[in-house]
């Protein structure tokens, strides 16, 4: 989401996007796809995993 989106609104797509994650036609997906069953992270946790992912980046691009 955008800098600056309200809270509110994060907060209803976080639940709507978890509701969706729940889904056996969301589970059967990711199965058919292989993709990891657990990843998703709700709005709570996404900016920590987002800034881990990046930092990570940088590090590969200074390393190399």
């Amino acid at each position: 989401m955008r800098a600056g989106t309200p809270p509110d609104i994060l907060k209803k797509l976080s639940d709507a996007l978890a509701k969706v994650y729940e889904s056996p036609e969301y589970k059967k997906f990711l199965e058919e796809q292989f993709a990891d069953p657990n990843s998703f992270e709700d709005a709570s946790k996404a900016p920590a995993f987002v800034n881990e992912q990046l930092n990570d980046m940088k590090k590969t691009i200074a390393t190399n």
